[in-house]
């Protein structure tokens, strides 16, 4: 058999391995197109197969996206110091809401959270709520600047913590049970009566993979505390590394003069015991 009888493009036939697979080349080039093709169709299936989990898991992850809404959105006064305040006091917050103890709930997880904090100290609520009784203010919306300033010396505070609920529960209209809460939450300077923070925020106890698949969302309360949590984060976040600065700064300070003092005491005993 001569080289000229092979087809171009198979193996040179120089040797006899070279020219048993361009007989084999030869043969089968009848059915080369067809095997391409087939070859072709089994690999689109393959990459399909491939292809939908990928685009399911990322159209479940855009309508999860879609479905997450923001942080919260919160307000600093620009030169507010939140460093000089020691005491604060959490009043009833107005309620909104279907749940007439919405606003006693809140409360009490603000309050356990400020002090959580660290940061400063919380008034007893019996105190707080004996002042605002005798100050005839049943309704916190209605504090005036002079009942602010008097509120904050009587109970010995520099700032207030007040807001309101707007929701706490599952909505009606919506078709689903999700519990929801909704707040508004702000801090007063009881000298100036300036807002020096406040925040807003709604949350769900349902998402959109519970809506897809039947998983059983948050409770409430849990939707409740979390909420809370992340509106003191835009309070505590910047203004509490000054505040965390300062205070440590002030517990040294004492530390230092609580040393003095020993120090002095122990060398007026050292002193008497010499003379003796």
């Amino acid at each position: 058999m001569k080289a000229s009888q092979f087809t171009p493009g198979c193996r040179s036939p120089i040797n006899p391995a070279g020219m048993l697979s361009d007989l084999v080349c030869e043969k089968s080039k009848g059915f080369l197109g067809k095997t391409v093709r087939l070859r072709q169709i089994e690999f689109s299936r393959l990459m399909l197969g491939k292809i939908r989990p990928c685009a399911v898991t990322l159209f479940l992850i855009a309508v999860l996206l879609m479905g997450c809404g923001g942080g919260p959105r919160s307000y600093l006064h620009p030169k507010a110091d939140f460093t000089f305040i020691k005491k604060v006091a959490v009043l009833p917050l107005e309620n909104f809401s279907s749940d007439k103890f919405a606003g006693d709930k809140i409360r009490d997880i603000v309050i356990t959270e400020v002090l959580s904090r660290g940061f400063f100290d919380v008034v007893e609520w019996g105190e707080v709520s004996r002042v605002l009784r005798e100050e005839g203010k049943g309704a916190t919306t209605s504090l005036n600047k002079e009942t602010v300033k008097r509120v904050g010396t009587r109970l010995g505070i520099q700032a207030l913590i007040l807001g309101s609920v707007e929701e706490y529960g599952a909505p009606q209209g919506r078709g689903r049970d999700d519990p929801m809460v909704a707040i508004t939450m702000r801090m007063i300077d009881t000298r100036t009566s300036k807002i020096l923070w406040q925040a807003s925020y709604d949350a769900e106890g349902g998402g959109t993979l519970n809506q897809l698949f039947g998983v059983k969302g948050k409770s409430i309360s849990e939707v409740a505390r979390k909420l809370v949590k992340e509106m003191m984060g835009t309070l505590f976040g910047g203004s509490g590394k000054k505040i965390e600065k300062k205070k440590k700064k002030e517990k040294k300070a004492k530390e230092e003069e609580k040393t003095k003092e020993e120090e002095k005491a122990k060398k007026i005993i050292e002193k008497k015991e010499e003379k003796k």
